[in-house]
């Protein structure tokens, strides 16, 4: 947008009422949740449609029992790790996890969930 089309829309705002500024800011906020579960269905459609490649790249990195939810503008994944495997496995898991999904993604283990944040999380994942 143009700066004088801005200040216009910012000159109209002043002519209205505080009624009609209310009605505004109540629509404008509707239409933000709406754009945010168009995002959330969008990233879900995205993730169970990859479901078989997303198990068979963690499988890959030694990760199983794959779980996650979606905040804001990232999906969190959080994965128990073989034994025999390192953080160097869980970077290439995000990694080959961001590729495939062309999300902003993360990954985690439940060991580095803080304890104050385990519970919020875990009654918010879904398991893969």
């Amino acid at each position: 947008m143009s700066h004088s089309v801005l200040t216009n829309i910012l000159e109209q705002l002043d002519s209205l009422s505080l009624d009609e500024q209310e009605i505004l800011s109540k629509h404008l906020a509707s239409l933000k949740d709406k754009n945010q579960a168009l995002s959330y269905l969008s990233k879900l459609k995205t993730i169970e449609s990859k479901k078989t490649d997303i198990l068979e790249v963690s499988k890959n990195y030694g990760a199983s029992n794959c779980r996650y939810f979606i905040e804001d503008n990232e999906i969190i994944f959080i994965v128990d790790l073989a034994k025999n495997r390192s953080l160097l496995d869980l970077g290439g898991l995000l990694e080959n996890l961001r590729e495939l999904l062309g999300l902003d993604v993360v990954v985690f283990t439940e060991k580095m969930i803080k304890e104050q944040y385990r519970e919020l999380i875990f009654n918010n994942t879904v398991q893969l």
